[in-house]
């Protein structure tokens, strides 16, 4: 017994990265722990691939462990159901999925409204030779006849894909939950280190437009944002939807128009604007701004867009009602470090934020 709750332990450690992204589900059903009367095994096989099978069949086992696929090993598992139905017991059923050689297990229940619903779906439902005791049993309630003081819950865990793994060992059990833990916490760790690094890129990226910003307005920026990221400026908010280079052509959606070609390169700038004041605001256009501080303002080519966009034009902006538009700039080749400037549409006031368009 001890001897094979090492090798357990030992496999669950080998494996430990595929066993890490086991989450914990629920008791499927109970079986006996030891050899009793009209019992059979429940074998446990660990396949070359790290997914599991179950079986009370010895010559699938054999077949498996011969397979040079699946050089399947039988792993340590305390499991005997009975063969033929006595009182309390209901029948297990085998879920199995089509995989790319040959079938593969996915998952066993016992509880027949489940089994159904993956029958509907089309999967293949193989019955076995085994009946085992609900998820509802209780030794209080189990019939007089049943030998209940072996029985055990049988502990479902998944690990994605075709890795369904089933214990009735609670060492296993506390195993799994640690090292998905520490899995978890590991890809927590991870995710915020990541999130640390690129708030720290957006930082520095930030201070360099806003800069950039200064050089050619002296002064400060009222905001600084990306694409992506609306801003507020005054009661102006400002979203670039989308950013395209075009690269130097600029295809005409009407058949009387000419495509139209540039030494340089056209940029695509879809934005959202609304108006989040009161009253009516006349849109303006947004300068297009480059790090060597050149200035471009939008050309018109209300023919060069799809007839799904709207050009962005001189037009009467009403509140709470949101406009996408697209603007399109021509600018040299080696115009990089793009920056849109958005204002608040007040010709009174100095109000200007930069978004940079990550080209």
């Amino acid at each position: 017994m001890f001897r094979a709750m090492v090798t357990t332990l030992l496999l669950l450690f080998a494996f430990a990265p595929a066993y890490g992204q086991m989450k914990y589900e629920n008791i499927k059903f109970y079986v006996h722990s030891t050899k009793q009367p009209e019992t059979v095994r429940l074998y446990r096989l660990s396949l070359k691939d790290g997914s599991h099978r179950y079986t009370t069949s010895k010559t699938e086992v054999d077949y498996l462990q011969k397979s040079l696929k699946r050089k399947a090993q039988i792993v340590p598992f305390d499991a005997y159901v009975y063969e033929k139905q006595v009182p309390g017991t209901v029948r297990l059923y085998r879920i199995l999925f089509s995989g790319k050689d040959e079938t593969h297990l996915q998952m066993m229940t016992a509880f027949e409204p489940e089994m159904l619903l993956h029958k509907n779906a089309g999967r293949k439902i193989h019955t076995m030779k085994a009946y085992v005791f609900p998820h509802t049993f209780k030794k209080t309630n189990a019939p007089r006849s049943v030998n209940t003081k072996d029985i055990v819950p049988m502990y479902s865990f998944y690990g994605g894909g075709h890795n369904q793994f089933y214990t009735t060992s609670e060492v296993e059990k506390k195993q799994l939950l640690k090292i998905y833990d520490i899995a978890m916490a590991a890809k927590h760790l991870e995710e915020k280190t990541r999130q640390q690094e690129m708030a720290a890129k957006i930082k520095v990226r930030r201070q360099v437009v806003a800069a950039r910003y200064r050089a050619i307005r002296k002064r400060e920026p009222t905001a600084v944002g990306f694409k992506g990221t609306p801003i507020h400026v005054g009661n102006v908010k400002w979203a670039v939807v989308d950013v395209k280079n075009k690269g130097k052509l600029l295809k005409s959606t009407n058949q009387f128009i000419d495509t139209e070609t540039t030494k340089g390169k056209f940029i695509w700038v879809e934005v959202q604007v609304e108006n989040e004041s009161n009253s009516p605001l006349t849109m303006t256009a947004p300068i297009l701004i480059d790090e060597k501080s050149r200035r471009f303002t939008n050309k018109t080519a209300i023919f060069h867009i799809p007839e799904d966009k709207s050009f962005f034009i001189l037009k009467t902006l009403n509140p709470a009602v949101p406009f996408n538009g697209v603007l399109i700039y021509e600018v040299p080749e080696d115009a990089l470090g793009l920056t849109l400037l958005v204002g608040d549409m007040n010709i009174l006031s100095s109000n200007e934020g930069v978004i940079d368009l990550g080209l």
